[in-house]
C-alpha cells in the first residue's frame, strides 16, 4: 500500500472506532439522533457479511453432490477392475447322513440299524440313491 492509502485507511479505522465507542455508549448517555443517523451509516450492516441463504444452500448442495459423485466413481472404479472371486470346487458326497449321523461306508449303516433292530435290507430297498452312494465309496 502506498502511504496515502495507509493514511486514508487508518483515518477510516479510527473514525469507524469511535463510531462503535458512541454506539456502546448509547444504553447509558442518550444521544441525539441526529449524531446516530451520522454515524450509523459507518457501521457495516452484517446481512453483507453473510451469504444470502439460498446461496449457502447451494454451496452445501453443490458439496454434498461432488462428495456422491467421487464415491459413485470409486465403486464403479472398483466394479470395473474386480478381480474373479475363486470358487472352490464343491466336494463330492461321501457319506449318508442319516439320523444326524454320517456314515460313510454301508458296514458302520448296517451295524447302527442292526443295534436297533431294523433291517439294512428293507432301508436298501427303500433308499437306493443313498444305497448308490455307500456302494460307490465300498468300490474304491
Amino acid at each position: 500500500m502506498s502511504r496515502s492509502y495507509e493514511r486514508a485507511y487508518d483515518l477510516l479505522y479510527a473514525r469507524a472506532l469511535r463510531v462503535y465507542d458512541l454506539i456502546a455508549e448509547r444504553s447509558t448517555a442518550r444521544l441525539p439522533r441526529r449524531t446516530l443517523a451520522r454515524t450509523s451509516n459507518l457501521i457495516p450492516h452484517r446481512s453483507t457479511a453473510r451469504l444470502p441463504r439460498k446461496t449457502l444452500a447451494a454451496v452445501l448442495l453443490l458439496a454434498v453432490a461432488v462428495a456422491a459423485a467421487a464415491t459413485w466413481l470409486k465403486v464403479a472404479r472398483t466394479m470395473r477392475d474386480a478381480d474373479p472371486v475363486p470358487v472352490p470346487k464343491v466336494p463330492r458326497v461321501t457319506g449318508v447322513v442319516w439320523s444326524n449321523r454320517v456314515f460313510v461306508d454301508a458296514a458302520s449303516l448296517r451295524r447302527w440299524l442292526n443295534a436297533r433292530d431294523k433291517s439294512y435290507t428293507v432301508w436298501a430297498r427303500n433308499h437306493p440313491r443313498a444305497l448308490a452312494l455307500l456302494a460307490r465309496r465300498s468300490r474304491r
